[in-house]
């Protein structure tokens, strides 16, 4: 493609030019190439550090099996910039399928804190919540929600699960209906009405 060449015209030049080896990394992870991106996103790091290439490099991280180094490039890139949405969404995620619930329910608020509102975060807390236990609070937390806050099927799908876990499947299936109305083919949709129609 015109953007490789590109790419390779400004290697070529310069092989040391960190926005090179950025999009070079960039390629390479799009191309599953996970372990050269990876190589690659250290050098440009050493060179000159950014949230951006640390958030990639724990991408990279992730798909090679390597949570632990993923999860400490993740808070390296928001300590560089705390504001990074997507680094601190998939932390919080981190945090929760190694059972850190704690940890998760911090940094969801930490989220909040920056973006009131934000239901990724919003929906991140409840599941934090619900799993330490705290049902009243995770109810609280996803009654915050307005409703076009929930702008994708993937949100939806999330809320209405939350719902079904925390027993209102009034809610839980309304919810599931609407994701299934906007995206009759989304099979994280379909399962999820089925568990909760079912």
């Amino acid at each position: 493609t015109r953007a490789r060449a590109l790419l390779k015209q400004v290697l070529d030049r310069n092989p040391k030019s960190i926005y090179g080896l950025f999009t070079e990394a960039k390629f390479q992870l799009l191309d599953g190439k996970n372990q050269e991106g990876a190589d690659r996103l250290r050098q440009v790091i050493d060179e000159q550090p950014s949230s951006n290439a640390h958030y990639l490099l724990s991408s990279a991280y992730s798909r090679l099996g390597q949570l632990d180094q993923a999860r400490s490039e993740l808070i390296q890139s928001l300590q560089l910039d705390p504001t990074n949405l997507r680094a601190r969404v998939d932390l919080v995620s981190q945090y929760l399928r190694t059972d850190k619930l704690d940890l998760a329910l911090q940094e969801a608020e930490n989220g909040l804190a920056q973006q009131p509102g934000n239901a990724p975060f919003t929906l991140l807390a409840a599941e934090a919540l619900l799993r330490l236990d705290r049902k009243a609070e995770a109810r609280e937390k996803l009654a915050d929600i307005k409703p076009e806050f929930l702008g994708t099927t993937a949100l939806r799908v999330r809320a209405a699960n939350l719902y079904r876990m925390l027993g209102d499947g009034a809610k839980a299936s309304a919810m599931v209906a609407e994701a299934v109305r906007a995206a009759p083919r989304d099979i994280a949709a379909l399962r999820s009405y089925v568990a909760i129609e079912g």
